[in-house]
């Protein structure tokens, strides 16, 4: 009787049945995370726009004072370099902007030492 000697060593007997186990526990958990919806990307965050700045309006104020009646005169001031300029005679309701109420409660005297009085570590009487 002739004796059988086995091709692969005793350490890598197991090695077939190792990997077909690995790529059906692989198929198992992608095809569990396809239908549970776990395994989602993130959608880009979108993006950020910045507001376009008019420099000139940026760095430029009106100084408005009133005449009579619905009349103002109005000047430009450009803030960067001081240059004021006249604008004319020019109807009140387009030089103004609309004002907008104050819904603070209002702040009193003695409110306002009492809270400096606070900031400085003192309290106010």
């Amino acid at each position: 009787m002739t004796t059988r000697v086995a091709k692969r060593t005793w350490l890598f007997r197991d090695v077939p049945q190792t990997l077909a186990l690995c790529a059906w526990l692989g198929l198992a958990v992608s095809i569990v995370l396809l239908f549970s919806g776990g395994a989602r990307i993130a959608p880009p965050p979108p993006e950020v726009t910045k507001p376009v700045v008019d420099l000139e309006a940026q760095y430029s104020g009106s100084i408005i004072l009133h005449r009579q009646g619905d009349e103002c005169w109005q000047r430009m001031l450009d803030n960067r370099t001081g240059h004021l300029w006249d604008i004319g005679v020019v109807p009140c309701s387009d030089a103004m902007t609309p004002v907008i109420p104050d819904t603070t409660p209002a702040v009193t005297g003695a409110d306002r030492v009492r809270a400096i009085g606070k900031a400085f570590g003192r309290q106010g009487n």
